[in-house]
């Protein structure tokens, strides 16, 4: 509901309504016969992720998988998209959506599209049987050959129901699967079709394939955590309120390992239980995971540092906490000097500064405005305010997971913000990760200080700016239309 502001001259406060949050908890279930694979209860829950301003790794690591580096602080044009492991388990590549490759430990670098334009994005990539070559694929199913790499065949030219989503070498190297969003298998070389879903109607998209080490038998994995196996289609397992994006077959054939896209692995059949304790940025996924040859480390991969999304031409729903009579919404002067932000984290959990500072400069990078702390603070954040500036803290309890607003002056140009405040609920500091992604509390601070930009709710639960966060992680389409009318291209307030 956007509020009308009319009276120039007349300091108002207006609270944006605190988010309320609907946690899912995540839990395993059904079994298929064919192959006879366990289920665990419950992912593996990772060692808390130590959070530091900078330096944040695009990899993690877990078992006897070796840290071998990372893109780290590399802003990337896009995201990164897969993780393949050299045969010796001693370096793996990176794969990035624009074709760039990133390779590491003894990982050969053999060639890649990062200067190029591609029709469309890279998804997946797979390493030849000697390491010295891969594959990638684009979701157009067009497909790239590089060091000692054979080309088989692709779907680059052929009109698909669905875009590509993943790609899977044979075990002898002589061929490769393609698998679409549709569950439609593509197979080049020696590689055998098994069957798939391409004639079905799936009640989630498909969005990776693994195959057994002999290639007698692949798993397909859809995004609601659902796997069947082929040849046949059972369905072998299935998860809760997750938002499943990778799968990996264990060196036996007997197990697999399926990731989240907040970083969690649950382990199935003999798959052993390791969790690299994933921590994301803003915006942030994880993309990808990798074994290493005897199945006892992991490798999970995030999207990576990546330049924050532009707003010029973002549609979608979006509305105001204040507007005035004409329909301007309040909003900071972008030419007023730096907004100071305080922070009291008395009540914080450990790493929830940093989550903060993530938050606001994510925020500036959408918007153009310019955020700057000013240090820590014990003032109450529910309560005391600051003028020309936004206090942030943790309280001991409110009745959502968060409140955020500001106050607005109107202006003959408009309402223009003279400070803010984002009240966070210490009580659910048991509930919430501290980190990205959904069910934590970095998601909950970016909500809260959109609010104190001047966005308000939307009944579309797609965006952030839902009243009710059951699991969004980022800014939708719509709620960056919205910022962009509140950012500094608008000019000054």
């Amino acid at each position: 509901m956007v509020r009308q502001l009319s009276r120039p001259g007349v300091a108002r406060r207006v609270l944006g309504a605190g988010v309320a949050l609907v946690l899912g908890l995540a839990g395993s279930a059904g079994l298929g016969a064919t192959p006879p694979v366990a289920a665990a209860s419950a992912p593996v829950a990772p060692a808390a992720p130590t959070l530091e301003a900078a330096g944040r790794p695009s990899v993690f690591a877990a078992g006897n998988a070796a840290d071998l580096g990372s893109t780290g602080d590399v802003v990337l044009s896009g995201p990164l998209r897969d993780l393949a492991r050299t045969p010796s388990g001693r370096g793996y590549w990176l794969l990035g959506a624009d074709g760039g490759v990133f390779a590491y430990g003894d990982a050969g670098f053999h060639g890649s599209t990062g200067d190029l334009v591609l029709n469309r994005p890279a998804v997946a990539m797979a390493p030849t049987r000697s390491g010295a070559g891969y594959w990638f694929v684009a979701s157009d199913g067009g497909v790239f050959t590089f060091g000692d790499a054979s080309f088989h065949g692709s779907t680059g030219g052929i009109p698909l129901n669905a875009p590509v989503v993943g790609m899977v070498p044979t075990a002898t190297g002589r061929g490769y699967f393609l698998v679409a969003a549709d569950g439609g298998v593509f197979t080049f070389g020696d590689a055998t079709f098994l069957g798939s879903t391409g004639d079905q109607r799936l009640s989630a998209p498909a969005v990776a394939l693994t195959a057994a080490p002999d290639g007698s038998r692949y798993w397909l994995l859809l995004e609601h955590g659902e796997v069947r196996a082929f040849p046949g289609g059972q369905v072998t397992s299935t998860l809760a309120g997750v938002r499943a994006v990778d799968i990996q077959v264990t060196p036996t054939g007997r197990g697999y390992w399926v990731l989240d896209a907040n970083g969690r692995v649950y382990p199935f059949g003999d798959a052993a239980r390791l969790a690299p304790p994933v921590a994301l940025l803003p915006g942030g996924s994880a993309v990808a995971l990798a074994a290493t040859p005897d199945g006892g480390g992991l490798w999970v991969a995030t999207s990576g540092r990546v330049r924050p999304p532009g707003t010029a031409t973002a549609q979608g729903p979006y509305s105001f906490i204040a507007a005035d009579d004409q329909g301007r919404p309040g909003r900071w002067d972008p030419c007023g000097g730096p907004i100071e932000w305080y922070l009291n984290a008395a009540l914080a959990p450990p790493g929830g500064d940093v989550v903060v500072h993530e938050a606001f400069d994510y925020l500036e990078a959408i918007t153009g405005l310019d955020f700057a702390f000013a240090g820590p603070t014990a003032l109450d954040p529910a309560r005391d305010r600051v003028s020309g500036a936004v206090v942030v803290g943790w309280v001991a309890s409110l009745d959502a997971a968060g409140r955020g607003g500001a106050a607005y002056r109107v202006r003959p140009t408009g309402p223009v913000a003279e400070h803010g405040s984002v009240a966070l609920n210490a009580t659910y500091n048991a509930q919430l990760t501290v980190g990205w992604g959904g069910g934590a509390w970095g998601p909950i601070v970016l909500h809260e200080l959109a609010h104190v930009v001047g966005l308000g709710h939307v009944d579309d639960p797609a965006q952030l700016m839902h009243p009710v966060n059951t699991g969004q992680a980022d800014f939708g389409s719509g709620d960056l239309a919205g910022l962009h009318r509140l950012g500094a291209a608008q000019g000054c307030a």
